[in-house]
């Protein structure tokens, strides 16, 4: 009742239920096209904590021909390659 009570709320006080403060959202395939790219600065950021901000920007990726989506999704194949060879090396 209470988490209905504060959709009602920030549909008519904020005008609408998504995010209000975007300038502008992208389509469903370019937020698909983006994540190789997010979860690589993600994990990079694990492992190197430096620049660490709360509210970072990416530049989306509009395009299937955008080098940095097969860049980050190579990587991201690459490193679930050599941690499956791993755990099969030494988890016997």
């Amino acid at each position: 009742t209470i988490f209905f009570m504060y959709l009602v709320w920030k549909y008519f006080y904020l005008g609408g239920i998504g995010d209000t403060e975007a300038l502008n959202t992208i389509s469903a395939f370019e937020y698909m096209l983006n994540q190789p790219l997010v979860w690589l600065r993600y994990i990079l950021q694990l492992l190197y904590p430096v620049g660490l901000c709360l509210s970072h920007a990416v530049i989306p990726i509009t395009k299937i021909d955008d080098p940095r989506f097969y860049l980050s999704l190579g990587t991201l194949l690459i490193c679930l390659l050599v941690i499956a060879i791993l755990v099969k090396k030494y988890l016997k």
